[in-house]
């Protein structure tokens, strides 16, 4: 189709990218440089998958199967993620098979995949994507945790612990990444996420702080004592977005009448930065 009206292949995948639609509805967007490389037929190809899925996904297999160029085998493997119905057999089995490819682009690929196409209780997709959270490539371990924090079941302690590793991996945007993760996978009040994620309330990063504490106060529950003591020390953070997080956490779990958390917010009146003392407002726990 594409190249029958001379279309080049950046084009195609951008074709592509709004084909190939989100359960929620939104359109896919392009997870990394392999989607601006594919076949010219893809785009049809994956349009028409609404009416005759069983043959695109057969497809797409076969060229996952048939290629030895790795940007084209990463965009077929993510457009199986999107295509197939969850618990395919065959096509899960592939992608646990690509998961260990040589590229990290297609490892990255099936990962995210996996997150898609698996179903929460398959423990060989589990097993493939636990394996990529040990990868070499930080954009395979991204993948990986987005996918493990889909498919884990609320309160999987296994699932929290082996997300919990990654909060010391050396790259900060992974770190927060697993902060995301073990939010998704562990269940309200899990003292062992919580304390995982006060481990990095002290982040040298910023974003992670302030990722951990968002975490906690979405895991928390009102009046957890714990929890409290962790974001409220953040409220002297050096950072001003640090110190807004901090401040949105303790009005979120601290009960009213509370006076240590009051004055803990109160203080923050004074603070230097203009929009801390917004949020203090915005915030008020009195």
């Amino acid at each position: 189709m594409g190249s029958a009206i001379g279309l080049g292949a950046d084009v195609h995948m951008q074709i592509l990218d709004w084909m190939v639609v989100r359960p929620d509805g939104a359109a896919a967007e392009p997870s990394s440089a392999a989607s601006r490389q594919a076949f010219g037929w893809l785009p049809a190809l994956v349009a028409a998958s609404r009416k005759s899925r069983p043959t695109v996904i057969s497809a797409l297999c076969g060229g996952v199967s048939a290629s030895s160029e790795p940007q084209t085998r990463a965009i077929l493997v993510e457009a199986l993620g999107w295509t197939a119905p969850e618990g395919d057999a065959s096509v899960v089995a592939l992608l646990n098979a690509c998961a260990g490819d040589p590229d990290a682009l297609v490892r990255a690929a099936a990962a995210e995949a996996l997150g898609h196409a698996a179903t929460c209780d398959d423990c060989t997709a589990q097993g493939s994507i636990s394996r990529c959270l040990e990868d070499r490539a930080e954009e395979v371990v991204m993948a990986a945790l987005r996918a493990l924090g889909r498919l884990a079941a609320p309160g999987d302690r296994a699932a929290v612990r082996l997300i919990a590793r990654c909060l010391r991996a050396e790259a900060w945007d992974v770190r927060r990444a697993a902060v995301g993760a073990v939010v998704a996978a562990a269940e309200q009040g899990d003292r062992e996420a919580l304390g995982a994620l006060a481990g990095v309330l002290d982040d040298a990063n910023r974003r992670v702080r302030e990722a951990a504490i968002e975490g906690i106060a979405e895991l928390a529950w009102r009046g957890d004592r714990e929890a409290l003591a962790g974001v409220s020390a953040k409220l002297s953070d050096d950072v001003w977005c640090v110190r807004c997080a901090a401040l949105g956490a303790v009005a979120r779990l601290a009960e009213r009448g509370d006076d240590a958390a009051l004055l803990a917010a109160v203080a923050q009146l004074e603070d230097d930065y203009p929009s801390v003392r917004i949020s203090k407002k915005k915030n008020c726990i009195a």
